[in-house]
C-alpha cells in the first residue's frame, strides 16, 4: 500500500510540473507573439478584413491602420476597436482560393480531356494512328477550361490566410 501512494505521488508531483511551465510557456509566447506582429500589421492595405485571436475571443473587422501599441480594428458597427497588441495571440487576413481552384480545375480538366481525345480517337471511323496527338489536344482544351472554371469557383470561396508573427 505505501508503493502504490509514493508512485501515485510521484506522478501527481510530475504532472503538476508539467502544467505549471507549460502555462508559464505560453503566457511568454503570449506576451512576445503581439509585438512581433507589428511589421506584418504595418505592411496591411487599411481596409484589409482582418480577424484577430485574443485571450477574450475573436474580432473580425477592417484593418484601420496602427496606433501606438495598438491596432485599429472597424467593425462593422462602424466603431473603431483598438487592439493592444500584447493581447494578439494570432491574425489572419480574408483571401479567396483562385490559383487553387485553377490548378485543381486544370489537372481534373486535363485527365478528363486526355481521355475524352483518346475515346474519341479511338471510336472514331477514321481513325489515326496519332492517338497522342488527340490525348494531348483534349488535355490542353480541357484543361484550359477546366482550370478558368476552376479558377472562378476558387474566387467564391473566401477563406483565411495566417499572417506571420
Amino acid at each position: 500500500m505505501g508503493r502504490l501512494r509514493t508512485v501515485t505521488l510521484a506522478i501527481l508531483v510530475i504532472l503538476l510540473g508539467l502544467a505549471r511551465p507549460t502555462a508559464l510557456v505560453a503566457r511568454q509566447q503570449q506576451e512576445v507573439a503581439g509585438p512581433r506582429y507589428r511589421a506584418a500589421f504595418a505592411a496591411l492595405p487599411e481596409g484589409k478584413v482582418l480577424r484577430v485571436a485574443q485571450p477574450t475571443g475573436m474580432n473580425v473587422g477592417r484593418y484601420g491602420g496602427m496606433r501606438g501599441d495598438s491596432l485599429v480594428l472597424l467593425l462593422d458597427s462602424g466603431s473603431a476597436t483598438p487592439i493592444p497588441l500584447q493581447t494578439v495571440m494570432g491574425a489572419w487576413t480574408r483571401s479567396h482560393h483562385t490559383g487553387r481552384g485553377a490548378l485543381i480545375g486544370g489537372i481534373v480538366g486535363a485527365l478528363l480531356g486526355g481521355l475524352g481525345g483518346a475515346y474519341v480517337n479511338g471510336a472514331s471511323e477514321t481513325t489515326t494512328d496519332d492517338a497522342a496527338g488527340a490525348v494531348a489536344v483534349g488535355a490542353i482544351v480541357i484543361g484550359l477550361g477546366g482550370a478558368a472554371l476552376g479558377a472562378l469557383i476558387g474566387a467564391a470561396v473566401p477563406g483565411w490566410k495566417p499572417l506571420p508573427p
